[in-house]
């Protein structure tokens, strides 16, 4: 926002939200659900998210969602977020 309170146009994604978004693509390009989905995202989310929220706010620009999110999901499969 600007100091008189507009957009400023910069995007952000809070970390509840990149965590919703994670288990829809988790689920949707690895096939993980219910446990499976709980004990991936348990392994994987938090130290993936430290790597882009460098600076520990619990925000990232919205512009690094689909780098995010491949390299969630990496260590199983490259996948084309494109």
């Amino acid at each position: 926002m600007t100091a008189e309170g507009k957009p400023d146009g910069r995007f952000f994604i809070l970390k509840h939200q990149a965590k919703k978004l994670a288990e829809e693509v988790v689920q949707t390009h690895l096939g993980y659900k219910g446990k499976e989905l709980k004990s991936f995202m348990d392994k994987k989310f938090d130290d993936t998210w430290s790597h882009y929220d460098v600076n520990d706010e619990g925000t990232m620009e919205a512009m690094w969602a689909s780098p995010f999110m491949r390299a969630l999901c990496k260590s199983v499969k490259d996948i084309d977020l494109q």
